[in-house]
C-alpha cells in the first residue's frame, strides 16, 4: 500500500510537472504569436503607407497629364476655331468682290 501511495505521489509530481510545462509553453507561444502579430501589423501599416505614397504619386501623374491633354485640346479647338474664322473671313472677301463686280 505504502507503494502505491508513492507510486500515486510521483504520478502527481510528475502530473503537475507536465501542467506548469504545459502552461509554460502555452505562454511562450502566446508571446511569440503576439510578438509576430505586432511585426506583422508594423508590415502592414508601412506597406499601407507605401501604397497611399504610390497613389499619390499616381494621382499627380494622371492629374498633369490630364492638364496636358487638356491643354492640348483646347490649342487645338483654338486653331480650329481661328482656322474656320479665317475661312469665313475669306469667304465674306469673296462675296463682296462678287458684288463689286456685278455693278460694273
Amino acid at each position: 500500500m505504502h507503494e502505491a501511495r508513492k507510486g500515486l505521489d510521483e504520478v502527481n509530481k510528475t502530473n503537475t510537472y507536465l501542467k506548469n510545462q504545459l502552461a509554460d509553453n502555452k505562454k511562450l507561444m502566446e508571446r511569440a504569436v503576439n510578438g509576430e502579430r505586432q511585426k506583422t501589423n508594423i508590415e502592414l501599416a508601412h506597406l499601407r503607407e507605401q501604397m497611399v505614397e504610390i497613389l499619390d504619386r499616381e494621382r499627380r501623374i494622371m492629374r498633369a497629364q490630364l492638364s496636358k491633354q487638356s491643354a492640348e485640346v483646347r490649342s487645338l479647338i483654338a486653331d480650329t476655331v481661328r482656322n474656320e474664322d479665317e475661312y469665313d473671313y475669306v469667304e465674306v472677301e469673296e462675296d463682296y468682290d462678287t458684288d463689286d463686280n456685278e455693278d460694273n
